[in-house]
């Protein structure tokens, strides 16, 4: 009998080992997606909207002004103007609705992240479901990382193309223009 009961004590501590491994590595791996989640949340945040705003507007002031005083395009010129007209794809107000749309996703997540993070610690989810409910939080998750890396990409595309052809258009227009703005 006394080779029975370590026999039992083994297997249940086998068990117990298993279960709480298996849960650990559940938890581990919600934290993980938290963190990718977050870190999301933390480039989303270093987004400036006033930023786009300036570019925008610099934006319509440069093409309108090349337009009306600019008579003949250089080849290097036609090149500038063609990918900073990329700019106009990307229409401020549009651009605004689907960043507070992004803030709300982002947010959401981490808090249903948060809940599942609570639910595995409290044990109230069947342990044949916990992989179900991490496959559809990694899905929600690449989704969400999808739409945000096309949001901020049209952000960096705004700023770049701001930052290196606005002053390269503005010297072509006070040339061109002399001083008729």
């Amino acid at each position: 009998m006394d080779k029975l009961k370590r026999i039992r004590l083994l297997l249940t501590l086998f068990v117990l080992i298993s279960f709480f491994s298996c849960e650990s590595k559940s938890e581990l791996i919600v934290n993980n997606l938290l963190i990718q989640i977050e870190n999301q949340k933390k480039k989303l945040d270093s987004i400036d909207l006033n930023q786009l705003e300036i570019a925008f507007n610099a934006f319509h002031y440069n093409i309108k002004n090349i337009n009306r005083c600019v008579d003949s395009f250089s080849l290097e010129l036609g090149s500038a103007l063609n990918y900073y007209k990329g700019i106009k794809k990307i229409k401020p107000g549009e651009y605004a609705v689907k960043h507070h749309a992004m803030e709300l996703k982002i947010s959401n997540q981490i808090i249903q992240l948060e809940w599942l993070k609570k639910d595995l610690k409290m044990d109230l989810l069947p342990v044949d479901s916990i992989p179900i409910y991490i496959t559809l939080e990694e899905r929600n998750i690449n989704n969400i990382s999808m739409d945000f890396k096309r949001h901020y990409y049209d952000y960096q595309y705004v700023i770049n193309s701001h930052d290196s052809l606005d002053p390269y258009f503005k010297n072509i227009i006070a040339k061109s223009c002399n001083g008729a703005l």
